[in-house]
């Protein structure tokens, strides 16, 4: 079924209403290409500059994920993200790093960092919430864009 913007007609009858949604929310669920399911992971980087969705990351639309590396991780991009795809990363040890990007492309990083174009290094127990935008999940990465920002004190 395609979504059908002549539908439901005006004059259709209010019983007849519960059937368009039900419909239009198969249609919705089936091209947004987000599981709508909110997950929660471990993620140990091999001392790598890119990770997934997909791979190194889940599909969740909501994702708490505890990030550590077994070497120095400086993260550049987080490649085949969908928008509105939330990660929230709460940073295990000192070896995970995210690089402040001003493109605004292929999945790069957009924080609140100064200076911008620099390394983020992170403490160990420090949270940052990053929000995708413009991302397809098929070729167009789109770029992360920091939420929120909590330090551990």
């Amino acid at each position: 079924m395609a979504l059908d913007a002549t539908k439901p007609e005006d004059t259709a009858q209010v019983s007849e209403l519960p059937g368009y949604i039900r419909e239009n929310r198969v249609e919705m669920n089936s091209i947004s290409g987000i599981t709508g399911s909110f997950g929660a992971s471990n993620i140990a980087l091999a001392a790598q500059v890119t990770a997934a969705i997909g791979t190194e990351f889940s599909l969740d639309s909501l994702e708490f994920c505890i990030m550590t590396s077994v070497g120095l991780s400086t993260l550049t991009a987080l490649t085949d993200g969908i928008e509105g795809q939330i990660k929230i990363l709460l940073f295990g040890d000192l070896l995970v790093r995210l690089t402040d990007s001003e493109t605004q492309l292929n999945g790069t990083f957009d924080l609140n960092e100064a200076p911008a174009g620099g390394d983020y290094t992170p403490a160990v127990g420090d949270i940052l919430m990053i929000v995708n935008v413009n991302g397809d999940g098929a070729g167009n990465n789109g770029y992360w864009k920091e939420i929120n920002r909590i330090s551990n004190v």
